[in-house]
């Protein structure tokens, strides 16, 4: 212990100063940012379309037995046509060129008694089968595995002959025909080649020398003018009686209207003057017994004047006169006689 408590002082003899360094400052570094996870994107699903499957076109040729899932019964359609049901029995179809052919057996049941091929009434009460099936029409219906007749004859009322003829079997199938095939490996009819486009059809022929007829509805219009012959059969599209040219007869052409001459005006009245006819019906839009022209008689003419020359315009000064001395002026023609205007003055008063 007492050399521990030495160290200092000797330390201080040796020429020796501690100094206490303090540590550097480091500041301390920020925390990082936080981890931001972004969510995965959205990826839209397209809407979900439901799509019906495939309309189920099955085609066979001919007559054939219906299977008893479609309701059972015979198809009796003739030729090429399509179903939407495969056959229930393959054994009794064949196959070829996408069509089936029935080529099972020909036994059908029946309830009860019903008509016979050929006339003839069947007395059979029970169920039976027999080698032909009934003819196509109202009086038959399919009940569960048979046919059961429901028309108009009976046991005590046969059918007569011409009901039911006979009854034959349908065609059988082409000899090229193979066994049907299951609906796996079906393979329907190739699809028919289109139709040519049908022609247009050839314009009529036109002889020589005749103009082609336009279609009505580039023909000229009748004329507007009434009772033209033309617009209608008849008197031109008028009643009777009312004008028009009659069945069979030409119409006259009518006379070109000669140019006349224009009517002349009466002369302006003068304004002012009391008693000027032609105002007002009446008195000339005066009172009574103040001028004008009584109701019922016309107003007398007013003479036309009679037209003046012009004056005459002196000539121009000829030499060897005076200056400033003009050649006289032809006398004006002379005025109206004054018993003109006395009498217009008379019939104006009255």
């Amino acid at each position: 212990m007492k050399r521990l408590a030495l160290l200092p002082l000797l330390a201080l003899l040796a020429g020796c100063v501690v100094r206490y360094a303090p540590p550097a400052y480091e500041p301390v570094p920020p925390p990082p940012p936080p981890m931001v996870e972004e969510p995965p994107p959205v990826v839209e699903q397209p809407p979900v379309v439901y799509e019906p499957p495939p309309e189920l076109r099955v085609f066979y040729a001919g007559q054939h037995m219906i299977p008893a899932s479609q309701g059972g019964g015979w198809c009796y359609i003739d030729g090429p046509h399509e179903h939407d049901y495969y056959p229930d029995r393959l054994d009794h179809y064949s196959f070829y060129d996408g069509y089936y052919y029935w080529h099972g057996p020909y036994v059908f049941s029946f309830l009860g008694g019903h008509p016979m091929p050929g006339g003839g009434w069947c007395f059979i009460n029970v169920a039976h089968t027999h080698d032909y099936f009934p003819p196509y029409d109202n009086h038959w219906a399919w009940r569960g595995n048979g046919y059961v007749y429901i028309g108009p004859y009976s046991r005590t009322r046969p059918p007569p002959p011409t009901y039911w003829r006979s009854w034959t079997h349908p065609p059988p199938p082409p000899p090229r025909a193979i066994a049907a095939p299951p609906p796996q490996r079906y393979r329907p009819p190739p699809a028919p080649p289109p139709r040519p486009p049908r022609p247009a059809p050839a314009p009529p022929p036109q002889r020589s020398g005749i103009a082609p007829l336009l279609p009505p509805a580039q023909q000229a219009p009748p004329p507007g003018r009434p009772g033209a012959s033309g617009v209608a059969p008849g008197h031109g599209g008028l009643p009777p009686g009312q004008g028009g040219v009659p069945p069979g007869q030409a119409r006259k052409a009518e006379p070109i209207p000669a140019p006349q001459a224009p009517a002349q005006q009466p002369p302006p009245t003068q304004p002012g003057r009391p008693g000027a006819s032609g105002v007002a019906p009446g008195h000339g839009g005066l009172p009574p017994g103040q001028g004008g022209v009584p109701p019922g008689q016309a107003r007398k003419a007013e003479p036309i004047p009679v037209p003046q020359a012009p004056a005459r315009q002196p000539p121009p000064a000829q030499l060897g006169r005076p200056a400033g001395q003009a050649r006289g002026a032809p006398a004006s023609p002379p005025a109206p006689p004054a018993k003109d205007k006395d009498k217009k003055d008379k019939d104006d008063k009255k």
